[in-house]
Formats: C-alpha cells, structure tokens, sequence
C-alpha cells in the first residue's frame, strides 16, 4: 500500500479543526505538533489514493488563513504497517475464483503529477 504523509502547518486555533474535518473518512495516523509563535502542524498519514481527496478539503477550509501551509511527502517505509481496511480483504476473498489481475500503478494526486 502506498502511503503519503500530509504535513500541515496553520495557525494553532484552528488545527484542532483537522480531526472534524477528517471524522467521516478517518486516516490512518494523524499527529499534532506545538509550534511556536502561534503556529500549530498536524501530520496525517493517509494512502495515497486519499491525498488528494485529503488536500482537497484542506485547501477549500484553510486556504484563507494567514500561515496555512500544506506539503505531501512520499512514504518509503511504516512500521507498523498500516492494516488493510475490511472491505478489501472481503473483496480479495470474493475474487478468489477469478483470475488475479495485474495491478498497476496507485493513482497519485493531481499534486504530484
């Protein structure tokens, strides 16, 4: 699973509003971090399939913010490694009789690109 680390920097009264923000679709870890001069980061580590879903709705919430800031880093390496969500493991058993296709590429964010 390919992973990508979310950092975000903003001001410190609004990084509690991150969590919110995320709540319906959770990402696997997310971190605060105190900073100083007002200035608050949260990490959040998501699969790389989510970032861009995930930068999205940053950007629409705190794009007006003075000092908000948001930079997308490739993951090389986790431990522990993130699980797999149910449903795919459902999905892998379902398709046990069918043939195992090639996978590809994980899509990555307009971001990146």
């Amino acid at each position: 699973m390919a992973l990508r680390l979310i950092e975000v920097y903003l001001p410190e009264e609004h990084a509690g509003e991150i969590a919110e923000l995320l709540a319906d679709a959770p990402p696997i870890g997310l971190w605060r971090i105190s900073g100083t001069g007002g200035v608050s980061g949260v990490k959040i580590l998501v699969d790389a399939e989510r970032s861009e879903a995930v930068l999205d709705a940053l950007e629409t919430r705190f794009k007006d913010l003075d000092g908000f800031r948001a930079v997308l880093v490739r993951v090389e390496a986790a431990i522990p490694r993130p699980e797999e969500p149910t449903n795919a493991s459902e999905e892998r058993v379902a398709l046990l009789s069918e043939p195992e296709p090639i996978p590809g590429p994980a899509r990555i964010s307009r971001e990146e690109l």
